[in-house]
């Protein structure tokens, strides 16, 4: 009898709005953040900020860069290339395989991977958890999915554009 009761009351409290109030309270945390506001960037900041961004745009992206970058998005996704096919989710594969998968990757644009002692794993782990999407060869099944063997990935073009627009942004800034 007193199983009976508490499904009851279990049933009742979600009908009439348990899970509502959580809920509210869940999408409501942000409106009680009391952390303060970022603070205006100060002028030696913007000119640190600048070179560090000049430097980054400098030169072709390294292979330990491009490792990086695919290894953040195997373990964080990534929505920003609009494929048909996105968001890639995080999650496709293990967080500790990501390194692997990325060290093979890098060598299907032709680059050396600074982890030539991950490649042969990582091309196995890439034909498990990549190459449905990306297929076998890296070139993203006839567009459906970003291609892996160009020379500068898509994202890291996106990225570099991104950082060229700070750049300007910071030029004007303090130029003013």
């Amino acid at each position: 009898m007193k199983t009976l009761l508490t499904i009851a009351a279990v049933s009742a409290l979600l009908v009439l709005g348990g899970c509502e109030k959580k809920s509210t309270r869940k999408t409501c945390r942000m409106d009680f953040n009391t952390s303060t506001p970022p603070q205006k960037p100060t002028r030696a900041q913007m000119q640190a900020e600048l070179q560090r961004l000049r430097s980054l745009l400098s030169g072709p992206c390294s292979p330990a860069c491009c490792e990086t970058y695919i290894t953040e998005v195997i373990n964080k996704g990534s929505d920003v290339l609009q494929y048909p096919s996105s968001p890639m989710d995080p999650g496709f594969a293990a967080e500790e395989d990501a390194p692997a998968i990325a060290a093979f990757t890098v060598t299907l644009s032709g680059k050396k991977s600074p982890h030539p002692e991950r490649v042969q794993t990582g091309s196995l782990l890439f034909a498990g958890n990549c190459a449905g999407c990306h297929g076998s060869d890296g070139k993203g099944n006839r567009g459906a999915f970003p291609d892996l063997t160009l020379p500068e990935l898509k994202g890291m073009t996106l990225r570099k554009r991104k950082m060229a627009e700070r750049v300007r942004e910071l030029e004007k800034t303090l130029a003013d």
